[in-house]
Formats: C-alpha cells, structure tokens, sequence
C-alpha cells in the first residue's frame, strides 16, 4: 500500500475481530511511530501497549474511574457519557490498547502534544498498512488521566489519548471531506 492509498483508505474502526495481533506486527507499527516529527527533535512521545489481561485489568480500572466521574458530573452533556460508553464497549473488543502519552508538560509548550499527534498519526497509518483498523479516543480521559497515570505507575507523563486496535470486522464508508478548507494564496 502506497501512502497516498493508506492516507485516504484509513478509516476510525469500532468494530473488532477478535483475532491476536503478532508481536512483530506491532513492533512495525510502532517503530514506525518513532520516526515521527517532534519539537526540536525532543521524541516526547511515551507508549504503553495492554492486551490480554493487563487490557482487561486496565479496563476494569477505567470503568470504575468514569463511573465515578459520570455520576459526579450530572451536568455532563450526553455525548460525553454515550462516547465513554462506545469507547469502553469498542475497547473491551479489540485486543490491544495502546495509551499515548507526552514525557513533556503539554501546558509548558502545545507543540509537545503536537509531537505525540504527529506520532499516532504514524501509528495508525502503519497499522493501517498492516490491515489493523485503529481509533484515537481522547473525549473524557482528562478527567481521568492521573488515575491512569497512577494505575500504571508512570511520573512525569502526561496521557494525550488512547487508541483502539485490532483487525476490522467493519469497516465503515468513507464520509465526505468538508469543502473551502483550503486557502490558495500562491500568486506572485
């Protein structure tokens, strides 16, 4: 698969096989993540990789945490608490969860969490070329972010997003890309 082929054939899949994901395979994707862009070459960008049980623990964990905050926060608009409901069923299926997280305060400078995008965006397009349908989930886990930092022990990380990773049982049509996003303004 040709980039151009992976960039516009990609697609946020919610729906998983649940067929295992070869190590190998997943070494590939994110040694591909690693040659992403970063501020100054700082490589900020930090990954934990769950599956089997430590997924299942960590779910479990996850689970409790936005119960907790749901229920505190009666105010919360409902596509936050579908959108956690849809993220937790979505991640109970698929076999691997990989957590991205930036080594550098993302409130001192946003071109950190800038750095860790760019390197998902390497992620999801090489698991796309493996034939590994991937979703970026980052609605909500501010609230629960140093729980999880905590559950796995890590100090001085900041989580920026989870993505949802398996192979596809479906994979959904294309939507269509908004018109008048781009400006030309190339006359000399």
């Amino acid at each position: 698969m040709d980039t151009y082929e992976a960039i516009l054939t990609r697609r946020s899949i919610t729906k998983f096989k649940p067929d295992p994901i070869p190590r190998e395979v997943l070494e590939r994707v994110l040694s591909a993540a690693l040659w992403a862009p970063s501020k100054m070459d700082l490589q900020n960008w930090y990954f934990v990789v769950l599956g089997g049980k430590n997924k299942e623990d960590f779910l479990t964990k996850l689970g409790v945490e936005f119960v907790r905050i749901v229920t505190a926060a009666e105010t919360l608009p409902a596509y936050k608490a579908w959108s956690t409901s849809w993220f937790l069923d979505s991640a109970r299926q698929a076999p691997v969860l990989i957590l991205a997280f930036s080594d550098k305060p993302i409130a001192e400078d946003i071109d950190y969490a800038l750095s860790v995008a760019a390197a998902v965006q390497n992620l999801m397009l090489a698991a796309w070329n493996e034939g590994i349908g991937t979703h970026w989930f980052t609605a909500g886990l501010w609230a629960v972010k140093d729980a999880i930092s905590s559950y796995l022990g890590l100090k001085g990380k900041e989580l920026l997003g989870i993505i949802v990773m398996g192979y596809p049982e479906v994979i959904p049509e294309p939507t269509i890309r908004q018109k008048g996003k781009i400006d030309w303004r190339m006359e000399t």
